[in-house]
């Protein structure tokens, strides 16, 4: 059993390699509408992939603000986005900085509190 990007196993459950058992996004993936979301079983569960950029610390927050703007421009531009539209598991969503610094937080919450129910620990 495993988490896997879409991408890296569509080929593989296509080709009957693989048995997609459920989609771990919010809602079912158009790449494989019969398969059911996690959340379908289990309520509330949500982990979908999610790619950031960030900056190192104390970078001046007029080059974050540069490069956001910049990223928010190719992530808008129509050869970008036929190029994602094409790649199942894929969307373009792009977000501020501040929001970006949000998910992250949300994100290591999450599972700071499911490694410390678990009795999980690095390996």
């Amino acid at each position: 059993m495993l988490f896997d990007a879409m991408g890296n196993s569509l080929p593989h459950i296509r080709a009957g390699k693989l048995r997609a058992l459920a989609v771990a996004g919010v809602m079912r993936n158009p790449a494989l509408p019969d398969v059911p979301t996690v959340s379908e079983s289990l309520p509330g569960f949500a982990s979908p992939l999610w790619t950031g950029l960030v900056a190192p610390p104390k970078t001046p927050q007029i080059i974050i603000d540069q490069i956001s703007a910049d990223v928010a421009q190719a992530l808008r531009h129509p050869d970008f986005l036929t190029r994602i539209a094409s790649t199942p598991g894929l969307d373009s969503v792009g977000s501020t900085p501040d929001e970006m610094q949000r998910a992250m937080k949300d994100e290591r919450e999450r599972w700071s509190l499911i490694i410390k129910m678990t009795g999980s620990r690095g390996e």
